[in-house]
C-alpha cells in the first residue's frame, strides 16, 4: 500500500499485505484479519480499535502496531490467542490483564498494545520500582 494515512472499518486480506513509506499509517476502526501475513515497512504504523488476527507479521525498523483494546481475545497470531496489555497496573497486581499483573499467569501469551509509561513505579516495591515478571528460575516468565 502506498504512502498516506488510511482509515477503514475492517479488512480481511487473503493476500500478503504490506505497508510502505515512512509515516504511512493505517487504522482499522473495527479490526482486521491478515490471513497471508502482514508486513510493515520502516516507519509505518497500523492501529486496530477492534480484534486483529495475523497469520504472521514482520516489522521493519521503526514500524509499530498499536492495539487500543486490552484483554484476551483481541489479538491472534498464527492461530494462538494473546492477551493485549495497555496499562501498567498496580504494585503487586496479579490480574494477568496489566503489565505488572502478568505475574499472575507466567505461562500466558502477551502483547504490548501501546507504549506504557512506568515512571510511577519508582516508589513501588519498597522504592525498588517495578517488580520483575517472574522473580527466579522456579517462577520465571515462561510465556510468550
Amino acid at each position: 500500500m502506498a504512502d498516506g494515512t488510511f482509515t477503514v472499518k475492517n479488512i480481511t486480506s487473503a493476500e500478503p499485505f504490506k505497508l510502505t513509506g515512512s509515516g504511512t499509517s493505517f487504522t482499522l476502526t473495527q479490526g482486521g484479519s491478515f490471513n497471508a501475513g502482514l508486513s510493515l515497512g520502516a516507519g509505518t504504523s497500523l492501529s486496530s480499535q477492534g480484534t486483529l488476527s495475523l497469520s504472521s507479521y514482520a516489522l521493519e525498523y521503526g514500524a509499530k502496531i498499536n492495539l487500543t483494546q486490552s484483554g484476551a481475545g483481541i489479538l491472534t497470531i498464527g492461530g494462538l490467542p494473546y492477551t493485549v496489555i495497555n496499562s501498567l497496573g498496580a504494585a503487586g497486581s496479579v490480574t494477568s490483564t496489566d503489565l505488572q499483573g502478568m505475574s499472575g499467569n507466567l505461562t500466558g501469551r502477551y502483547a504490548l498494545g501501546s507504549n506504557i509509561d512506568a515512571s510511577a513505579t519508582s516508589s513501588w516495591n519498597s522504592n525498588k520500582g517495578f517488580a520483575p515478571v517472574g522473580t527466579d528460575y522456579l517462577s520465571a516468565f515462561s510465556g510468550t
